[in-house]
């Protein structure tokens, strides 16, 4: 099976992870034996399973692109933690995002992603600005303290998907980043970076959009160049062999 993928789209595939048809079994033939190694260790039976479905939806979504099987195909990480494909695959980018029962894949030629995807928990919206103050910019917290309180999870929320996902994009971690950039936090205005990225110096044009989600969650991706991609949703598997001829 191989997919076409024009060099300005963006594809965006949402899984069921808890919906999957194959067993366990079944499951470990699309990753590779160091991959099955390391989920072996994970002693909580439907932790480990969970954790195979999403790293053989990925290897499987992923190598539709390739053309390679899922199995072989070369997922490497960068110093910063980042997955990419090695060669000669290696113009084709991806990234992912799970949250819950829910994985959402993001592929595009030759441009840096990040996707992040979130369940929107509305709890004390106070606990949500604390949070705010400690992991967000002083510019994001204290445009989400203006919010009505009604509006502050869904603000969180909105916030904390864009930032993962930009960071997400160039490689990292919230706690390393999160407080180093700024972007918009209220879920009705465009997402966009507010202030300066953490990188001096550094080409950081970006197309940051906000995206579809399954009920209760948020999402976003972050994707590298000043154009907005033409953003195409699929859901695996449902759309798998459709896919094929689009």
């Amino acid at each position: 099976m191989r997919y076409s993928l024009a060099a300005d789209e963006l594809h965006l595939w949402y899984c069921p992870l808890q919906e999957l048809p194959e067993t366990e079994e079944q499951t470990r033939l699309y990753v590779s034996e160091e991959e099955q190694e390391r989920l072996a260790r994970i002693r909580a039976e439907e932790s480990r399973v969970l954790a195979l479905r999403v790293r053989a939806s990925v290897r499987r979504i992923v190598s539709g692109y390739a053309g390679c099987s899922a199995r072989e195909l070369p997922i490497v990480r960068t110093p910063a933690g980042k997955p990419l494909l090695g060669e000669p695959y290696a113009a084709l980018k991806f990234n992912l995002a799970h949250s819950g029962s829910w994985l959402g894949v993001a592929v595009a030629w030759q441009r840096e992603i990040g996707i992040d995807l979130e369940r929107v928990r509305r709890d004390d919206p106070e606990y949500r600005l604390r949070l705010a103050r400690r992991f967000f910019h002083p510019q994001e917290s204290e445009a989400l303290s203006r919010l009505p309180p009604a509006r502050i999870a869904a603000g969180f929320f909105t916030s904390w998907v864009r930032k993962e996902a930009y960071i997400k994009c160039w490689g990292g971690t919230i706690a390393q980043h999160s407080q180093r950039f700024a972007l918009t936090v209220d879920p009705e205005q465009p997402a966009e970076r507010v202030s300066a990225h953490w990188q001096e110096g550094q080409d950081t044009k970006v197309s940051i959009q906000d995206v579809w989600a399954p009920l209760g969650f948020c999402a976003a991706v972050v994707l590298s160049g000043s154009l907005p991609p033409l953003l195409r949703r699929r859901f695996w598997p449902a759309d798998a062999e459709r896919a094929e001829s689009l």
